[in-house]
């Protein structure tokens, strides 16, 4: 009897044991790679295995930070691949969350230094700024982190994230507090992502110190523990021929000396398919994947048949939403809070959602002010954490073209003063074309949660701009020397303007503005030939402008969805002469529709210009130029309508309809872009009109076909263009029968 006593003790003591062992799903670094780790949780999905704990590193912290947080695989995937990592990694904030007067006004720069209070130029301490982080991953963990009170453990699914010390040299393990910010600390690549500051130290990627963080302290010696491993294997000898590769080769043999140790602990490890052994290539995501889940499926079947036994074990108490109380800013020294609350999408008596948070991540980031944004909630309180970018900046920019040629513009600054986001710009443009020259006030103010005043006073000197611009080839014969010479003979055409300006308006959801305002100017004309202009040098004009924008486009230049609509009401008068006063109406109207994958898209647009009287050239407007110009602003020397096959400036126009149509085809998954457009135009002159009929009659039709690469620096453009109907005025016959254009770099 004692005997069997001893025994059931025993099998009970072994049961109990068992019951206590935990299942550990670990994942490692290993950048793309890791999206091998969407694969092995997908195969435990489908065997009913969910973990008691996840350990994770870098890429797999991302990973693991969703699946911990209770998303499924298909919607880590889902989340993972809805980002623009291109623009997003760029620290350029999504389009239609950047205010409508920055989008235009300030020119795209090439880069932008940053200067401390001393004056010193703030070298950077990376490439980037991982603000993606934050954007992505923040909406979907806040309300989940937020229901179980900050601790890792309370999770659908416990978590431990390693980050590394940057000056220790040692692991940092994350097991409560800002689960986003410790899977940015986690995934900051030397050089490439900013190191995160934390309780008095600086973290990096956890994959320097513990790239497979089997770590014993948080795993019994009964615990059962799979192991993800997507590290990129070592090069091999011919692909050590760089120093990039044989720097990444150093710091590979110090992760893969800890891993060996790591992965004897590992009772199930999975190695990410050989099929992407690239630091740099990461193939097919999807087959990527598939194959690791078929990998691991088969490991579970195969060599682990005896893993059913685990269950759903998502424990985490369901708890109401709880109301924000108690709004508080973090990290702000130069912006006051106000400012930074009433970019908030989320309020007092407001709970948080995932909407939510990623509209207030995306308001506040796209103001331009800060490097980083992070929204997440303690109990009753919203906490909005921002690094702000320093207050003097030098932005640089130039371009190239077979029109301008060579142009750069310096804008140095001091922003965000009286901690309202109000800037003082300098504004310098050289070219041997244009030159320009402005001082510019202008700032955002809001008014209430997605409501906005604009307002813009700028000072500006237009010292140099080729309105027109021809070539002639002459033949001139020397009598005496008997022979000819090859001459060309230039004929330009410059206005300088001298001008003020201010404009105010509103700003709704960053999608529709709504501005006025008044510019006074003085215009100068002179031309390179002895051609005297009567009448028309040291004119001065007062403008009054109205200006509606509605748009959604979502991204600049190579717009895939949304619209933009925008419409000019123009009134000025030549030396404050109000009779005489002449009257100009433009708008442009475009739509984006995009196809499966968005590698092919079709964009109609319509332009069209009216004046009620012909304008002098100082304010005249013309046909023909680049179509990727800057949108109008107010300070503009012209409006210019762009048709296929038809030079810069070439003609003076008082009334126009332009129709385009425009396909694009993205090849393949690559940064290349084939572009065709179909121009229908039709001209009248002012104080004339004409039926529906005539315009049909009278149109003249371009087509252009264009090759361009989205490039950092800007877009590189080739194109080829002509005219297949010409019904214009009898000075642009002697037009080129084709058109070639180049242009790199962003339009300003």
């Amino acid at each position: 009897m004692k005997l069997y006593h001893l025994l059931m003790y025993i099998l009970i003591l072994s049961f109990s044991l068992s019951a206590s062992a935990q299942t550990v799903l670990v994942l490692s670094g290993g950048g793309t790679r890791g999206f091998a780790h969407i694969g092995v949780i997908r195969a435990l999905e489908e065997a009913d295995i969910q973990p008691d704990l996840i350990i994770a590193t870098s890429m797999g912290a991302i990973i693991g930070g969703l699946y911990a947080a209770g998303y499924s695989s298909h919607e880590i995937l889902y989340i993972l691949q809805n980002t623009d990592l291109r623009n997003e990694i760029r620290n350029i904030p999504q389009q239609q969350y950047i205010p409508i007067p920055q989008k235009h006004l300030s020119p795209t720069p090439i880069f932008t230094l940053q200067f401390g209070s001393d004056f010193r130029p703030q070298m950077p301490s990376s490439l980037l700024e991982a603000q993606v982080i934050y954007t992505k991953l923040s909406p979907f963990i806040a309300p989940k982190l937020q229901s179980a009170s900050g601790n890792f453990d309370k999770l659908p699914i416990p978590i431990r994230v390693v980050a590394s010390d940057l000056l220790t040299g040692e692991s940092v393990v994350f097991s409560e507090g800002n689960l986003v910010k410790a899977i940015k600390a986690s995934a900051s690549v030397p050089l490439a992502f900013a190191p995160v500051p934390h309780e008095g130290t600086l973290l990096i990627d956890g994959g320097i110190t513990d790239n497979l963080p089997i770590l014993p302290e948080y795993i019994g010696d009964d615990d059962f523990v799979i192991a993800s491993d997507a590290t990129s294997p070592l090069f091999t000898a011919e692909d050590l021929n760089s120093p990039i590769n044989i720097g990444l080769q150093v710091v590979g043999h110090t992760i893969e000396a800890r891993k060996q140790k790591r992965r004897k602990r590992a009772d199930l490890l999975i190695h990410a398919p050989a099929e992407s052994q690239s630091h740099r290539e990461a193939g097919d995501i999807f087959q990527y994947i598939d194959l690791t889940y078929r990998k691991t499926a088969e490991a579970l079947k195969t060599d682990f048949p005896a893993l059913g036994f685990a269950q759903d074990k998502d424990t985490t108490a369901k708890k109401s939403p709880v109301p924000i109380e108690t709004i508080h800013v973090l990290g702000n020294t130069n912006t006051r809070d106000g400012f930074i609350t009433r970019h908030s999408h989320i309020q007092k008596g407001d709970t948080l959602s995932p909407e939510g948070i990623e509209h207030s991540i995306n308001t506040i980031y796209g103001t331009g002010l800060f490097s980083t944004v992070n929204v997440y909630a303690e109990s009753d309180t919203l906490l909005i954490e921002v690094e702000e970018k320093k207050r003097l900046r030098l932005s640089f920019g130039s371009r190239v073209d077979n029109y301008y040629n060579a142009e750069f513009f310096l804008a140095p600054e001091i922003g965000n003063l009286w901690g309202v986001g109000t800037k003082i710009q300098a504004y310098i443009q050289y070219g041997k074309h244009r030159e320009k020259y402005a001082l510019n006030i202008m700032g955002s103010l809001p008014v209430a949660t997605q409501v906005r005043n604009d307002y813009i006073f700028q000072s500006y000197l237009s010292a140099k701009d080729i309105i027109r611009h021809s070539e002639r080839d002459t033949i001139v014969t020397d009598s005496d020397r008997h022979d000819t010479l090859s001459l060309v003979s230039y004929d330009e055409t410059r206005i300088s303007k001298l001008g003020f300006l201010f404009s105010g308006g509103l700003d709704f959801n960053n999608t529709i503005q709504c501005l006025g305002g008044v510019k006074f100017e003085s215009a100068t004309i002179s031309r390179s030939t002895d051609i005297q202009i009567p009448a028309l040098d040291n004119n001065f004009h007062t403008y009054f402008w109205g200006s509606l924008i509605a748009e959604t486009l979502d991204k600049e230049p190579f717009s895939t969805t949304g619209s933009r609509h925008v419409f000019w009401l123009i009134s000025g008068a030549r030396n404050l002469n109000l009779p005489s006063s002449s009257l100009l109406f433009a708008g442009n109207h475009t739509r984006a529709f995009s196809f499966p994958n968005e590698h092919v898209v079709f964009i109609p647009s319509l332009e069209y210009l009216w004046v009620d009287q012909t304008p002098t050239i100082t304010n005249s407007n013309y046909l023909g130029g680049s179509r990727h110009r800057r949108l109008h602003t107010p300070s503009d020397v012209n409006i210019t309508l762009p048709l296929a096959g038809l030079e810069d400036n070439a003609l003076s126009i008082d009334k126009a309809l332009l129709l385009t149509f425009k396909k694009r085809l993205r090849l393949r998954d690559s940064d290349f872009y084939l572009s065709n457009y179909l121009d229908i135009l039709s001209l009248w002159d002012a104080g004339t009109s004409r039926t529906p009929r005539e315009l049909a009659e009278q149109k003249s039709l371009g087509i252009e076909t264009e090759l361009s690469l989205d490039t950092p620096v800007g877009p590189v453009r080739f194109s080829w263009a002509t005219l297949l109907k010409n019904n214009l005025p009898e000075e642009t016959k002697t037009i080129p029968s084709s058109l070639i254009r180049f242009s790199l770099g962003h339009s300003f």
